[in-house]
Order: C-alpha cells, then structure tokens, then sequence
C-alpha cells in the first residue's frame, strides 16, 4: 500500500508542477516601436519623448512621458 502512495504523491507532483508551467502568465508582445529624430528628423507624438541612444540613421525610441 506504502508502495502505491509514494507512486501517486509522485504523479500529483508531477501533474502540479506541470499544470504551473502550463498556468504561466506569457509577457505580451512589445509593440511596435515609434522613431524619433534619426534621417527623417520625425517628432514623437504628443504624450511621448524621446529617448537615446539616438543614433543618426534610424534615430531614437519614443516613450510615454507618463514614467
């Protein structure tokens, strides 16, 4: 019998670690990214700012102002 419980607390282990990583929250996609400055010396939109490294050919990444 002692034989059979370790047998079973062994597969609901195995069942609960799997189901964890089945549950596991995936980060979403980041969006695509907004340029600012670079060759076409765009502006970002209202609400953002841009951020460096700014560099001269695709310039830099427009983030929200609200951080």
């Amino acid at each position: 019998m002692v034989k059979y419980l370790h047998t079973l607390l062994a597969v609901v282990a195995f069942v609960a670690s799997v189901g964890n990583v089945v549950a596991s929250p995936v980060e979403a996609a980041p969006a695509d990214e907004i340029r600012c400055l670079g060759e076409q010396n765009t502006a970002c939109p209202a609400g953002f700012t841009c951020c460096g490294p700014i560099f001269t050919d695709i310039g830099g990444v427009c983030v929200s102002s609200s951080y």
